[in-house]
C-alpha cells in the first residue's frame, strides 16, 4: 500500500489492514516497514483526532443547566445518582459519574449520554472512554466485534451501549486496576495507550473466562514445571505443546493480537472465579521471545497473582525504571524466567557467554535440552549481537503454530 493522507473512512479503513499487517510482520527497527508503520500510525491518530474532536458542554454544567430549566433540585438527582452524598460529590467533582448514572440521567433527564461521557474513571477502575476514542475499527478489523456490532451506522447509533457491553468482562467484577511498568516504553518515550490496553484486557477476559479447564493446581506449578516446560521447546510442535499442558493444571491461556500502541508482550491475571490466566500477543513472531514471554508471565502466575485480581501487563521490550512500584516483582520474573530456561550455574559457566559462537550457542542448548533460538536469544539480548546471531532466533516460526 502507497502511504498517503487519510482523507476519508475507505482511507482510514484501508490504512488500519495496513497497519494490523505490518504490526503482524514485527519488523525490525529501522527497517523500511518499521518506518512505514510509524509514518502509519502517526497518519492514523492524526485522522483519528480530527475527525472524532467534538466541543461538548462539560457534563457537569449540562447537569446544573437541565436542573435550573426544570427546577430541580439536588434531591431530585437522587433517583438518578443515588444518595444525597453522592449527588453532592458529583456537583462538586469529587466523584465521577458511572455508567449506571450516566444511563439514569439519560432516561431521567434527557441529557445526552456522550456529554455525559468523560475521560474519568469508573469506580476508580478504568477509564469511561466514548466512542470517539473506543478503537472501533481495529477491533473490528480484528474481528472481536459481533457481526451486528461491526456495522458503522449501527455504531454511530449505539456506540456506548456496544461500548459499555464489550467492556463487561471488566465492570462485572473481572480484573481491578491494571498493574503495569510505569510509562510501558518502546522505542524512546512512546507509552501504553490506557484506553487499547482497556479494550484488550476486556477481550482477554472474555476469552480466558469461556475456557473450560480442569481446577487450577498451584502445587503443580514451580521451577521444576517451568524447568521441564522449557524443554518441550525443542520439538517442532513445542509451542502448541506448552500450551496444551499449561491447560491441564487450569491455568487458561489466550492468545491475542496486541493492538495499536499498546506494546504488549503477555499479561497475567485472574478471572472472576479466582482462576488464573496468561494472555499472550505474539507481537514479535519468535522462538526466543515466545518462551521468554510464557515463562515470564507463569512466573507473575506462580509468584505475584493475589486474590485483589490484579491484571499485569507487560512490555518486555524494556527494563522496570528504579522507581517502578513493581520492579521488585519484574525483576524476580525476569530472573526466574531465564533460569528455568538455561539455568544461571550453567550460562555462567558457558563458553556462549564468555566466547559466544554458533557453535558454542548449538552445544549449549544440546546440554540444557532447549532450542538453540533461546540461547541464541540470551546471547542477542546481552551482548546486542543480533546481526551476528540474529537468524538463530526462530523468526516466523510461532504464530504459524496458532493460526486457526
Amino acid at each position: 500500500m502507497k502511504i498517503k493522507v487519510i482523507r476519508n473512512d475507505d482511507d482510514y479503513e484501508a490504512a488500519l489492514l495496513e497497519l494490523e499487517r505490518l504490526m503482524t510482520l514485527a519488523p525490525e527497527t529501522g527497517s523500511a516497514d518499521f518506518e512505514k508503520l510509524e509514518v502509519l500510525d502517526l497518519l492514523i491518530g492524526s485522522y483519528e483526532e480530527s475527525e472524532h474532536l467534538i466541543d461538548l458542554p462539560d457534563p457537569i454544567e449540562a447537569i446544573e443547566t437541565v436542573m435550573e430549566a426544570k427546577g430541580l433540585t439536588r434531591r431530585d438527582l437522587i433517583p438518578y445518582i443515588g444518595s444525597p452524598s453522592k449527588v453532592s460529590e458529583v456537583l462538586s467533582r469529587k466523584r465521577a459519574l458511572t455508567l449506571p448514572m450516566i444511563r439514569a440521567l439519560r432516561d431521567g433527564l434527557g441529557l445526552p449520554a456522550e456529554v455525559l461521557i468523560t475521560e474519568t474513571t469508573r469506580s476508580d477502575r478504568e477509564e469511561l472512554i466514548t466512542p470517539e476514542k473506543f478503537p472501533h475499527g481495529e477491533v473490528r478489523t480484528l474481528g472481536w466485534f459481533p457481526p451486528e456490532y461491526a456495522d458503522k451506522s449501527t455504531w454511530m447509533k449505539r456506540g456506548p451501549q456496544i461500548i459499555e457491553e464489550f467492556l463487561k468482562p471488566i465492570s462485572d467484577g473481572g480484573a481491578s486496576p491494571m498493574l503495569r511498568r510505569e510509562g510501558f516504553r518502546q522505542r524512546g518515550t512512546k507509552k501504553m495507550d490506557p484506553i487499547a490496553l482497556t479494550v484488550w484486557q476486556a477481550e482477554a477476559l472474555r476469552r480466558a473466562a469461556q475456557e473450560e479447564l480442569p481446577a487450577y493446581n498451584a502445587d503443580r506449578l514451580d521451577e521444576y514445571y517451568l524447568s521441564d516446560l522449557a524443554k518441550l521447546s525443542r520439538l517442532d510442535d513445542g509451542p502448541q505443546r506448552a500450551i496444551n499442558e499449561i491447560k491441564k493444571i487450569g491455568i487458561s491461556i489466550v492468545i491475542l493480537p496486541h493492538l495499536r500502541k499498546t506494546y504488549l508482550d503477555g499479561a497475567a491475571f485472574k478471572l472472576q472465579d479466582n482462576r488464573p490466566a496468561i494472555g499472550l500477543t505474539l507481537r514479535h513472531d519468535r522462538i526466543d521471545n515466545f518462551w521468554f514471554v510464557l515463562m515470564h508471565e507463569l512466573v507473575h502466575v506462580w509468584k505475584h497473582l493475589k486474590n485483589d485480581q490484579t491484571f499485569i501487563v507487560d512490555d518486555l521490550d524494556v527494563s522496570a525504571a528504579e522507581d517502578d512500584e513493581i520492579k521488585d516483582i519484574e525483576d524476580e520474573a525476569d530472573r526466574l524466567a531465564l533460569n528455568a530456561l538455561i539455568p544461571d550455574d550453567v550460562w555462567e559457566s558457558s563458553e556462549a557467554k564468555d566466547m559466544p559462537s554458533v557453535y558454542a550457542i548449538k552445544e549449549l542448548a544440546e546440554q540444557v535440552s532447549v532450542h538453540p533460538a533461546i540461547v541464541a536469544g540470551r546471547v542477542c539480548h546481552e551482548t546486542d549481537k543480533y546481526k551476528k546471531f540474529g537468524r538463530l532466533l526462530g523468526h516466523g516460526d510461532v504464530r504459524g503454530h496458532f493460526l486457526d
